[in-house]
């Protein structure tokens, strides 16, 4: 990376973004054996030398690099290798260049909030003030920023700190702007649901009007819109709940039923004590649709058991176990 600059080859700002690309695939991998997360930060670093090396060769820096910038803390933050000072470090970076951000920028800064949420370092009011900021500069906000926004109340949620009122929120907003939301708009405000309903905030009546929003729409639902509701249903773990996800995973198209779907539908069944009879039929179904069981299904079949003699007859059927999907 360093010698195409050191070679003098003429580049540009695009080729900035695209080194900044090339970064971000870095900064993504979480620490494993053999990997040392040092390198991730070794990627942040690069990206303030390239900045600073551009500059010294004469190229302007734009709001479109430091939205490759951006997107990089993010990537490194939701890896855990970088902060919210990573973040104001960009930000304050731009405001001396006066490099005025566009809506690109917000996208990419509203992401590194989303990510710097899990460990505390963000929140939903932060999200918030940076959609009122847009606002104020009269920058128009977009179906991606907006889906951000949803992603990062779902994470916020799932410690507690938000709630269905945050979500369902974001799609008046979204009607304000005459912003339609999409399926990803609606995934992600079920997982909302689901991380509340942890916290006794929402219950499957919840989901299911996010369900009927998305069919007056004509958006069908796939295999993380009905995870993401059989979820939900089994963590309010009402027998209504659990007939209402019933409903809903028959009436999803079989190539949307993956071995997920089918673990979260015998998990929420066994939770109101429907027994090995139950599950053994999803199974069953599952064989039917061409799904291999894996350890997933294995382990939400055994839940339902209600004897150590079903659970020995139901791992006996169940020889062989396919690699999680």
């Amino acid at each position: 990376m360093q010698s195409a600059l050191e070679n003098d080859v003429s580049w540009n700002e695009q080729t900035l973004v695209s080194y900044f690309e090339l970064l971000q695939r870095v900064a993504v991998r979480r620490p494993s054996a053999g990997f040392d997360p040092e390198i991730a930060r070794q990627a942040l670093e690069e990206g303030w030398w390239l900045i600073d090396k551009a500059e010294s060769g004469g190229l302007l820096i734009g709001a479109r690099a430091f939205s490759g910038l951006t997107s990089l803390v993010a990537k490194a933050a939701g890896a855990g290798h970088a902060t919210r000072l990573d973040l104001d470090a960009v930000l304050e970076a731009m405001a001396t260049r006066g490099v005025v951000a566009d809506a690109t920028n917000y996208v990419s800064h509203m992401e590194a909030l989303a990510k710097l949420t899990r460990s505390g370092e963000a929140s939903i009011k932060d999200g918030v003030a940076l959609l009122q900021e847009m606002r104020s500069k009269k920058v128009e906000p977009t179906i991606e920023l907006f889906n951000v926004l949803m992603d990062l109340c779902a994470k916020a949620t799932s410690s507690g700190a938000g709630q269905p009122q945050d979500g369902f929120g974001i799609l008046q907003w979204m009607s304000s702007f005459s912003i339609e939301p999409d399926r990803t708009t609606y995934n992600t405000l079920l997982n909302l649901l689901a991380q509340s309903a942890r916290f006794g905030k929402a219950r499957a009546r919840h989901g299911l009007s996010v369900l009927e929003r998305m069919r007056q729409q004509g958006i069908a639902v796939d295999r993380y819109t009905v995870g993401s509701f059989l979820s939900l249903a089994k963590t309010d773990a009402s027998v209504s709940a659990v007939q209402l996800a019933r409903q809903v995973f028959e009436a999803t198209p079989a190539q949307e039923r993956n071995q997920r779907v089918y673990a979260l539908m015998m998990a929420a069944e066994a939770r109101v004590g429907k027994g090995r009879e139950g599950a053994q039929e999803l199974l069953d179904l599952a064989l039917a649709d061409g799904i291999q069981p894996n350890t997933y299904m294995l382990n939400a079949a055994l839940q339902a058991c209600k004897t150590a003699e079903e659970v020995l007859e139901m791992r006996a059927q169940l020889p062989h176990v396919a690699a999680d999907d």
